[in-house]
């Protein structure tokens, strides 16, 4: 799954006891004779909703605006299926020695410059997956991101680019290339030294590589002025946070400003969550904050969809120049909707399309009447498909937090509240 920080949609706002509970008890015409200025910011934020509004056709409008008629085209490159390590809980199957081609780059340039003649976005977000898109860096994702770059930019449209990738082919080279395209980076750890080189370990010899990915982030954050460009993801399961003591050793004298810190259980072990562990996830995501670091966990983004997959203008293209939607499952023949043509042109099957898509993720009756909607917009449309398009609650999204929503709304507060004071320092 791809991750990438965003501002979230929940508004927080901080009053005094009796206003609290003046609104709490007062009618509203009371509470708006009594507290006026509290009223009309009430209103503003969206605390106090007009009759007139029908807050479900409002979600259901910008769902449709964001899938339909964005003006931001998505692609999702998979450099290779390939990896340098071995991960034991990765859900890619790996095809050794597969690689982008110049000539599929070129169909992707092609394409990329059909929409550009189609005025048919504004924004072009490239993200790099695999496999290690890292792989052959030089010769791959690096020419093709510059390329890109220097195509959507020349026309004064706008380009992002983002790479998951495991951190440990990251070199002074590539770093030097990395300033010149200014992406985000997700990287992940699994724990402090010792565990995580006991997990993410080369194929070759089982090399560790906890060493180099700190040297990495470290170099990276000091030598590229973006804020919350690279996000540390922590995988982690029963035992993993017990060294978290160890991680914000580590990355303590990183500037906060930079890097955002996502906590992720690793699927595998889901069912083994206890009181214990949830107490120990708290106590953990506090210290990271107190430390000065923004944190999140779950699946929660605050966007008008529940994934980019979702959006009819985001296209997987895999190394051999095949179509998919989804890169949260190993790209085969079975996940392929279409193909890049050599002419640049996308060659889909409209009836999966319509399938994933035609019907948003929400419009189910659990998720109707949650109370995380529209902060949540449903569980993924790879899970629904999954299950005959039938809503169970293994895929709630609700899963992917390990704690209760209110200690969940009240870390989330902490954490904006220290993005907002950062922001008003800049």
């Amino acid at each position: 799954m791809e991750l990438l920080f965003t501002i979230h949609l929940i508004v927080y706002v901080a009053v005094s006891l009796k206003l609290c509970k003046d609104f709490e008890s007062l009618d509203l015409d009371a509470f708006a004779h009594m507290h006026p200025a509290a009223f009309q910011q009430f209103k503003e934020v969206g605390i106090i909703i007009p009759k007139s509004m029908d807050e479900l056709a409002l979600i259901r409008y910008k769902n449709k605006k964001a899938t339909f008629a964005s003006r931001e085209l998505r692609i999702v490159v998979y450099p290779t299926q390939d990896c340098n390590l071995k991960c034991w809980y990765c859900y890619e199957n790996h095809i050794p020695n597969t690689r982008l081609t110049k000539e599929i780059s070129g169909r992707i340039e092609r394409f990329v410059s059909k929409e550009i003649n189609k005025n048919s976005f504004d924004k072009l977000h490239v993200t790099f997956f695999g496999g290690e898109p890292l792989t052959d860096f030089n010769t791959i994702a690096y020419p093709l991101c510059k390329a890109l770059k220097d195509k959507v930019e020349g026309v004064g449209k706008e380009f992002a680019c983002f790479f998951v990738t495991n951190g440990s082919l990251i070199g002074e080279d590539t770093i030097g290339k990395l300033k010149e395209i200014q992406p985000n980076l997700q990287i992940t750890i699994d724990g402090k030294k010792g565990q995580h080189d006991k997990v993410r370990i080369w194929k070759d010899k089982d090399k560790p590589t906890f060493e180099h990915i700190m040297w990495a982030i470290h170099k990276l954050t000091a030598e590229i002025d973006k804020r919350y460009f690279i996000t540390l993801r922590i995988n982690y399961d029963n035992k993993t946070l017990l060294g978290a003591d160890e991680i914000l050793e580590q990355i303590k004298d990183i500037d906060p400003k930079k890097i955002f810190i996502h906590f992720e259980r690793v699927w595998q072990t889901m069912n083994d969550v206890d009181q214990e562990q949830i107490k120990l996830l708290l106590d953990t995501m506090t210290k990271f904050i107190k430390a000065g670091f923004a944190v999140n966990q779950g699946a929660f983004r605050g966007l008008p969809f529940s994934c980019p997959s979702e959006m009819n203008n985001t296209v997987v293209i895999n190394y051999d120049g095949t179509i998919h939607k989804c890169n949260g499952r190993t790209l085969t023949a079975q996940t392929q909707y279409g193909n890049l043509l050599e002419d640049g042109t996308l060659e889909m099957d409209e009836s999966l399309v319509a399938k994933r898509i035609g019907k948003s993720t929400f419009e189910q009756p659990e998720c109707l009447k949650c109370k995380m909607l529209p902060m949540c917009m449903g569980p993924c449309s790879q899970k629904l498909l999954e299950h005959g398009g039938k809503w169970v609650k293994g895929i709630c999204t609700m899963n992917s937090i390990d704690t209760t929503l209110s200690d969940y709304l009240s870390l989330d507060f902490l954490v904006q509240s220290l993005i907002n004071k950062y922001e008003q320092n800049r």
